[in-house]
């Protein structure tokens, strides 16, 4: 092996490593175990002849694959799956043969499963082709292959971070089930958008029904949902799942079919129902919007598991809990979608400097207009939650999404409590502070950092250059301080790209101007909150380039 090889080797371990750690820390302690979960998702069937047809197509296979082997020994196209079957297990631990995304921002994945059983059909996102391939996309089930003296809590992560990888690029993935084997003992995970539950290990030598009744029972449908109505099809997802706990919230694009002018945008969601008290619905607070005559809501609904009205797709229905525990409950998340009409791509996917600003603008009048018509505050202002719609007409070319964490004006409920709602990178300096209720202020500071990200870290349309020093902190939990030490100063200094001229320094700089004479966060604000004044003056600056 050369330097170089190693090198490279020791560069994929460093990444795997720190993905993993990073999957451990989004679980947290989201574990759980259920000595029913064999009974409830994987029973043996009573009578033993149901087995017959499903082992001697699992012994065909077998035997079909080592005939092929001997016959085509060179055919190493062929070796990472079957053609014409529904379903396989691969061999993917080998570095040429991993698991790679199907999602073309991050095609190299840092970890890949020992064996992967992959498919095509309905069982899977999406997937036409005959061959099965080691593409998330056609991910079913991921499985660590270890001996019972190795480290089984280290398996475990790996399993979750693989799990993590093809539940971020399935978009319609309600939850999946893992397995972790030994020489002698099988464990079945369940993973979904709460953590993981776990049925305790059994020895499948001495149990080979149970074994036969888990691996028949990995792909089934009952894992999947339809993200669009039969009427409308997805065109593209333009904001994926990061981190598989938490809401798993996914936007995409889809088109009305016979229609190709009538474009949405659908957002799925997994909402927690244990959150603060006078938390309401991002539905509840749409829906006043449009009453209002300022968001263009097409649908909202609490999705369904099948034609009864009262089956709310749930976690704990997913995971057959029928009676929950306290503890139980605070697990409980409601998967939501919602409608809203036009379809536009994120802020950062300008194509011009006036479709930037256009779009900055309007995108602010529109917070006005929810603040002062409707009475909501947004509270998470960022690149993903602005929407460019150069094509609109005038006032509608910058659109708001994303109202997970909005409250009513004047709300005094536990939920206003919640702090560090956000991007840090994006968020206000009292957002980050977290020592005093959250303000329209605070919003409008959020949408100059928005701006000021996108003038320091893009050269021109598309083209994301490396993230300057003063950026990246932001990034981090110093954030408030740096953002503090940024308006100490008496002049606007961060590197804004030549690209986008003198009118956006100019502009940055004004706004910069708008926030540094209202004082520091620690002291007395110089000029007290006046929303008309305030919103008045700020747009006043979009509108004079």
């Amino acid at each position: 092996m050369s330097s170089e090889d190693s090198r490279s080797q020791d560069t994929d371990a460093a990444k795997a490593s720190r993905y993993v750690e990073q999957v451990r820390h989004d679980f947290g302690d989201s574990w759980r175990q259920d000595d029913k979960f064999l009974d409830k998702f994987f029973p043996i069937p009573k009578d033993a002849s149901t087995l017959y047809a499903p082992l001697r197509r699992l012994m065909n296979d077998i035997l079909a694959a080592e005939k092929q082997s001997r016959q085509q020994p060179s055919a190493s196209s062929k070796a990472l799956g079957q053609t014409g079957k529904r379903t396989c297990v691969l061999a993917t631990h080998a570095k040429k043969k991993k698991v790679q995304s199907s999602h073309a921002r991050r095609p190299n994945l840092p970890v890949s499963p020992t064996l992967f059983l992959a498919g095509a059909g309905a069982n899977v996102v999406g997937v036409t082709w005959t061959v099965i391939k080691p593409i998330t996309q056609a991910g079913i089930s991921p499985m660590e292959v270890i001996l019972d003296s190795d480290d089984f809590l280290a398996a475990r992560d790996r399993l979750a971070a693989n799990m993590t990888q093809i539940m971020s690029d399935q978009t319609n993935r309600r939850f999946a089930y893992g397995l972790i084997l030994t020489e002698t003992t099988c464990t079945v995970y369940m993973f979904d958008h709460s953590g993981a539950v776990a049925a305790p290990p059994f020895n499948y030598h001495q149990h080979p029904a149970q074994f036969c009744a888990v691996l028949f029972g990995l792909p089934t449908v009952a894992s999947v949902s339809a993200l669009t109505r039969p009427s409308s099809r997805v065109q593209r997802t333009f904001m994926f799942v990061l981190y598989l706990v938490g809401r798993g919230t996914t936007t995409l694009r889809t088109l009305k079919l016979g229609d190709l002018n009538s474009t949405f945008v659908v957002k799925d969601a997994w909402i927690p129902r244990g959150e603060l008290a006078g938390r309401e619905s991002e539905g509840s607070l749409l829906r006043h919007a449009r009453a209002k005559g300022v968001v263009q809501l097409e649908h909202f609904e609490d999705i369904r598991r099948s034609n009864d009205p009262n089956d709310l797709d749930t976690i704990l229905r997913n995971r057959k809990i029928d009676q929950p525990t306290a503890e139980e409950l605070k697990l409980e998340r409601v998967h939501t979608r919602i409608v809203l009409k036009p379809f536009a791509e994120t802020i950062d996917q300008f194509e011009t400097r006036k479709d930037l600003l256009l779009a900055f603008h309007d995108a602010v009048l529109a917070h006005q207009q929810l603040h002062d018509v409707a009475g909501i505050l947004h509270r998470d202002i960022s690149i993903g939650n602005i929407l460019l719609n150069p094509r609109g007409a005038e006032d509608n070319r910058g659109i708001l999404i994303d109202f997970d964490h909005a409250i009513r004006v004047g709300d005094t409920s536990p939920y206003l409590t919640k702090r560090q709602i956000g991007t840090w990178r994006f968020m206000s300096r009292n957002a980050l502070d977290g020592k005093r209720p959250h303000t329209y202020i605070d919003d409008l500071e959020a949408f100059y950092f928005v701006l000021c990200w996108i003038l320091m870290v893009y050269s021109g349309p598309h083209k994301v250059k490396a993230v300057p020093k003063q950026a990246a902190w932001w990034d981090l939990p110093d954030a408030f301080v740096m953002k503090e030490g940024h308006f100490g100063i008496r002049e606007f200094r961060l590197p804004v790209d030549r690209w986008f001229g003198p009118c956006f320094k100019t502009l940055a700089s004004r706004l910069f101007d708008f926030f540094r004479v209202r004082g520091p966060i620690g002291r007395l604000i110089v000029h007290p909150d006046d929303p008309k004044r305030d919103y008045d003056k700020y747009l006043g600056h979009t509108m004079h380039h």
